[in-house]
Formats: structure tokens, sequence, C-alpha cells
């Protein structure tokens, strides 16, 4: 067992604190990373459905405004299809 001086056990509770503290904060961190890859992706996901459908209705012959009114992309995004 050691013998630890009453400033040396207080330095070591304060590190102990301070190692919690920081762990809690990466894990934050992490979490909230992790959080905004998801909306990102699910963003990302929500656009491409997007490009798709209107291409296919493009294909199909439908009209711009038809296109633009189901899809909510622009009329500059649907003639780069």
């Amino acid at each position: 067992e050691m013998n630890m001086s009453r400033e040396e056990k207080k330095r070591y509770e304060s590190y102990l604190i301070n190692l919690a503290r920081e762990r809690g904060m990466f894990a934050t961190a992490k979490e909230d990373g992790l959080v905004e890859g998801e909306k990102i992706g699910m963003k990302k996901g929500k656009v491409d459905e997007r490009y798709i459908i209107a291409k296919k209705m493009r294909d199909k012959g439908k009209p711009i405004d038809e296109i633009i009114e189901f899809t909510g992309l622009s009329k500059e995004e649907i003639e780069d299809l």
C-alpha cells in the first residue's frame, strides 16, 4: 500500500476528476458527431432520391413543371440530369 501525503492525495483526486471530465467530453463529442453524421447521411439520401424520381419522370416525358412540383428540384437541376 502506498502512503501518500495530503497534497499528493489532493493532486491524485484532482487528476481522477479531470480524467472523468475529459472522458465525458469525448463521449459527448463522439455522440454529437454520430448524430450530425446521421443527419447529413439522411439528407443526402433524400436528395439522391429526389434526383432519381426526377430522372424517371423526365425519361417518361413528364412536364418539367410537374417534376418541379413533385420533387422540389429547380428547373436547372432537372435540366442537368
